[in-house]
């Protein structure tokens, strides 16, 4: 094989080992605000084994990634109330999962 094709294929081979890698872990991903009612995913839902807080939103279900904001609202979770949560989204297992850096509550 000539040498120069050698080169061209290990730098094309190279350049899509880089770009994997960044789609992997080096993309950013951005945050989001969602609203809707403050409900279990559990209880409610009827998405996950555990009991967890979830939101119900015009646009499908969102639940919450357990971090210390979340937590802060985890009791608030069975009361009816309305939720506005910023934060990451993405999908596993066909569920959408937010972790959130804020969440504000309508308290009644």
């Amino acid at each position: 094989m000539d040498r120069k094709v050698l080169v061209g294929i290990l730098s094309f081979a190279t350049f899509l080992l880089v770009m994997g890698i960044y789609l992997a872990f080096g993309a950013e991903q951005k945050e989001v605000t969602i609203s809707g009612e403050l409900v279990c995913g559990h209880c409610t839902l009827h998405a996950v084994d555990q009991c967890t807080a979830a939101i119900k939103a015009a646009d499908g279900n969102y639940l919450l990634v357990k971090n210390p904001e979340s937590k802060k609202i985890f009791d608030k979770r069975l009361k009816g109330l309305k939720a506005e949560v910023t934060g990451t989204v993405e999908e596993k297992d066909g569920q959408k999962w937010i972790t959130a850096s804020k969440i504000v509550l309508e308290e009644k």
